[in-house]
């Protein structure tokens, strides 16, 4: 009797454990206690304020909508395209033609080329009356025998060409320091303060076939810019020493303040701005804010472009 009182007992502890883990909500499901944590949205914060939340980040490098990425240019289709642009620079008049002999400046090891290639450039550059390519044919001048002599033609050019711009009074002050009267009164006289950087790469830009994507075209520019450094002009003199020494009221002083005055408002180059802004700590000039906008040289392309 006892046996068969505890057998019903255990079987309604069994049956009542079941029924309590069906009943609907009494227990979670294997699937709710295995199922990930989703990452929520972080809660928007004020401007300073720290996050607390954890999110996947975005791709680090992302394709604008609706651009195709386009592959780098070949480099044999590079090269074709700038023999296009010099041959077009070459069939020009003007500083055209002595840019397109500039970037086919011979290798250094090829002495023998050297010679009658700054030969060609000086004397385009002198028949071109093109003032920026006298200033970039300056760089050939020193694989010649009399460089000297060579700076200071191409640079005397540009003086009658362009008798009001500063930047030439500068340099041949530096270059010709017995004719530092005649340097000091064009700089007194001068009217704005020009150095065209980039001027060079908005020629070659033009001359690069029409139908060369910009992506491809910039690309290719900027690998040229390099070349640059072949002629560069070197930096003009620093003024430093005679305008921090002569004030207002003495004739240098004054020509050092309207030299100063015009490379911070008439100038077209940064460096220039930079160097006015040294100069005006020393004569104690105003420096003027920046202009709101700059047109840089070669314009940057948008995300996408034909």
């Amino acid at each position: 009797m006892k046996n068969r009182l505890l057998l019903v007992l255990l079987l309604a502890f069994g049956l009542g454990v079941l029924a309590w883990a069906w009943w609907p909500g009494a227990a979670p499901t294997p699937a709710a206690v295995e199922a990930p944590t989703k990452l929520r949205a972080p809660t928007l914060l004020a401007l300073g304020g720290a996050a607390t939340e954890t999110v996947a980040s975005a791709p680090a490098h992302r394709q604008a909508s609706g651009c195709t990425p386009i592959a780098p240019l070949p480099p044999h289709e590079a090269a074709l395209a700038t023999q296009r642009a010099i041959a077009a620079l070459t069939s020009a008049s003007g500083g055209d033609a002595v840019l397109a002999l500039l970037l086919q400046k011979p290798a250094a090891e090829d002495r023998a080329a050297q010679l009658p290639w700054a030969q060609q450039v000086r004397d385009a550059a002198l028949r071109s009356g093109d003032v920026a390519a006298l200033r970039w044919a300056a760089g050939a001048c020193i694989q010649l025998p009399q460089a000297t002599v060579c700076r200071r033609e191409l640079l005397q050019q540009r003086l009658r060409l362009e008798p009001d711009n500063g930047l030439h009074w500068l340099e041949w002050l530096h270059e010709d320091p017995a004719s530092a009267d005649e340097a000091w009164t064009g700089l007194a006289a001068s009217r704005r303060w020009l150095e065209r950087p980039g001027a060079w790469l908005e020629r070659l830009d033009r001359a690069l076939p029409p139908n060369l994507p910009a992506p491809h075209r910039q690309g290719l520019l900027n690998s040229l810019a390099a070349r640059e450094a072949d002629w560069a002009p070197p930096p003009p003199a620093d003024l430093g020493q005679v305008c921090g020494h002569w004030g207002p009221g003495h004739a240098l002083g004054a020509a050092c303040r309207h030299a100063t005055t015009l490379m911070l408002t008439k100038s077209d180059s940064p460096r220039a701005r930079q160097q006015g802004e040294s100069l005006a700590q020393l004569t104690g000039q105003e420096v003027p804010p920046p202009p709101a906008v700059v047109s840089p040289a070669i314009k940057p392309l948008r995300d996408c472009a034909a």
